[in-house]
């Protein structure tokens, strides 16, 4: 308000006075400006760690009825296995693992089986001489071989070790016994059981069958 116009849009009031052009009865309202909150975020949601893929992978075999498949071994939040965006061949579930070696010298010491400790890394010795060969035991006494080339274990485990922690799974190579101290006794016809899985999956050729099959006999 004032005495005298002090610009454009300055108007009289009936009282003689001057008002500022946005005092004006007919003046457009001014625009309300409203405010997103953002939802409350809850200290107790599960965080999600971030999948992990190798490049230059294989699933080398172990788990009956599958077959060796090649691609990126992938760690998501669900499972393992070998695929191009998603874990598709040799697929285990985060809740089927007893544990995960990333060292195949623990493995072969441990008792996951003489069928796999013949057949699969017979064949991994053959083929990931320069790479990692990390191994899923199952919660049934199977396991899943996987290779990566131009990592050591060391390098994959340091990327894979969040999702151990956040599923719970252990790993081997710590203490690789403590695994099997309650591991039922395997009978060699569940050995050969494993070896014919093997040997239809193409992880070993008819001779290498029967020589491992003959080491099983007594």
């Amino acid at each position: 308000m004032s005495e005298t116009s002090q610009g454009l849009g300055w108007w009289v009031a009936s009282d003689g006075k001057w008002y500022a052009p946005e005092l004006h009865p007919d003046a457009p309202l001014p625009s309300v400006v409203e405010r997103t909150v953002p939802d409350p975020v809850d200290p107790t949601a599960k965080k999600h760690t971030r999948n992990v893929t190798f490049t230059h992978s294989e699933y080398l075999g172990g788990v009956p009825g599958t077959k060796k498949a090649t691609g990126n071994l992938i760690f998501d939040d669900n499972a393992v296995g070998v695929g191009v965006m998603h874990p598709k061949k040799g697929l285990v579930a985060w809740s089927d693992m007893a544990g995960i070696s990333f060292d195949s010298a623990t493995m072969k010491k441990s008792r996951a089986g003489k069928a796999v400790m013949f057949g699969v890394f017979a064949l991994a010795a053959r083929k990931t001489q320069n790479g990692a060969e990390p191994t899923v035991q199952l919660n049934d006494g199977n396991v899943a071989l996987f290779s990566v080339a131009g990592k050591t274990g060391v390098q994959v485990r340091a990327k894979v070790q969040p999702l151990l922690i956040e599923h719970g799974v252990p790993c081997l190579d710590d203490a690789p016994l403590v695994a099997e101290v309650a591991r039922a006794p395997v009978s060699a016809a569940d050995e050969i059981a494993k070896l014919v899985a093997l040997r239809d999956s193409g992880a070993i050729s008819d001779e290498e069958f029967m020589a491992y099959k003959a080491n099983l006999l007594p």
